[in-house]
C-alpha cells in the first residue's frame, strides 16, 4: 500500500490517454472511450451524443489528419435517465489496449480527473497513435443523487460542451494506475431566479425584465461505472480482446 491522499489527483498515463476519442454523429460532437469486460472491448459515450444511433450507422472518429468513419456493429443504450451508450464496430482496431481493473473507493471531496474534447479542442501533447490527445479537467466528488430510474454522481467543478461521454478517473489506493469512476454526462444550469441580468440605473442595480444568463452552476452530472457495465451487458458483440492489469 502507498500513502493515500484523496486530494491528490490521479496520474493519467498513456493507456488512459490513448483510449479516448473525439467523436461526431449527426452534427453532435462529444467524447468516447474504450473499455472492456470479460468478452472484449467496447466503446462508451454519453447517450445524448449519439442519440438514435443504430447498427449500420457511421460515427466519425477524429484523427490528426481527418475524420475516420466507423460503422456501428451493435449498440445498447441506458434506461430513460441513464445517459450512457455503448457500441462495437469492426472498423476500429483497438487491440492491445491495457486498462487497470478495480473498483475505486470514493470519498467526499476526493479529487477526480476527467478527459475529453471541450468545444472540439485537443491537446498538443504527443499521442502514441494518430488520435489527438484529450484535454483534462479536475473536479471533486460531491455525492450521489437519485434521478428518475437511475443514480447520478454529482461532481463539484466546471464542465464544458464536448466533454460529454469522457471518462472520469480516481486515484487508486494501491500502487497501480487510476480507476474508472464513470463518464461525464452534462452539468446543471442555475435556475432563472438566480440568473437575472442587471443594468445600472443611477448607481443602482436593476434587473432587466425577461432576461437571464444561462449560467453554469458548477455541478457536473456523471454516470457511475455500474450503469456503464449494466448497459454493456446488453451488447451482443465486442471488439478485439483486451489486455488487463488486475488490482483486486
Amino acid at each position: 500500500m502507498t500513502d493515500y491522499d484523496p486530494l491528490e489527483a490521479p496520474v493519467i498515463g498513456t493507456y488512459q490517454m490513448q483510449s479516448v476519442f473525439c467523436i461526431e454523429y449527426c452534427g453532435q460532437r462529444g467524447t468516447a472511450f474504450a473499455y472492456h469486460d470479460e468478452q472484449g472491448t467496447y466503446i462508451v459515450t454519453a447517450k445524448h451524443v449519439i442519440k438514435n444511433a443504430a447498427p449500420g450507422d457511421r460515427i466519425g472518429f477524429r484523427t490528426t489528419s481527418e475524420t475516420y468513419l466507423a460503422t456501428i456493429k451493435d449498440i445498447a443504450f441506458g434506461a430513460t435517465h441513464a445517459d450512457v451508450a455503448v457500441f462495437s464496430s469492426d472498423d476500429l482496431d483497438i487491440e492491445g489496449l491495457i486498462m487497470i481493473e478495480g473498483t475505486p473507493e470514493l470519498h467526499l471531496g476526493q479529487r477526480l480527473i476527467f478527459l475529453g474534447y471541450p468545444h472540439g479542442l485537443a491537446s498538443l501533447t504527443p499521442s502514441p497513435n494518430p488520435i489527438p490527445s484529450p484535454l483534462a479537467r479536475s473536479a471533486f466528488y460531491s455525492g450521489v443523487i437519485s434521478y428518475g430510474d437511475t443514480e447520478v454522481i454529482i461532481l463539484d467543478g466546471f464542465n464544458n460542451p464536448g466533454y460529454s461521454g469522457g471518462p472520469i478517473w480516481a486515484k487508486s489506493e494501491d500502487a497501480y494506475g487510476p480507476l474508472l469512476v464513470g463518464l461525464i454526462s452534462g452539468y446543471r444550469r442555475e435556475v432563472k431566479e438566480h440568473s437575472a441580468v442587471y443594468r445600472i440605473e443611477e448607481g443602482v442595480e436593476v434587473p432587466i425584465d425577461n432576461t437571464y444568463s444561462h449560467a453554469n452552476s458548477g455541478m457536473i452530472y456523471a454516470v457511475p461505472r455500474s450503469s456503464i457495465f449494466k448497459v454493456a451487458s446488453k451488447l451482443p458483440s465486442r471488439n478485439a480482446p483486451y489486455a488487463s492489469q488486475r488490482t483486486k
